[in-house]
């Protein structure tokens, strides 16, 4: 992430802090799944992760 930008308040740091993790742990859980899991469904009416993305 780039360096904040002065006028940018602390509280929107700490948002913009928090979307970064959260991007980083949905970026590590994508990378658990199979390249040929993401059109599999779990169950029958359940949805893939390619569908869901």
């Amino acid at each position: 992430m780039t360096a904040a930008a002065p006028f940018r308040s602390a509280r929107l740091n700490e948002v913009a802090a928090l979307l970064a993790e959260q991007r980083a742990q949905v970026i590590a859980a994508a990378r658990t799944i199979p390249a040929d899991g993401w059109t599999e469904r779990v169950t029958p009416d359940g949805w893939s992760p390619a569908e869901i993305l």
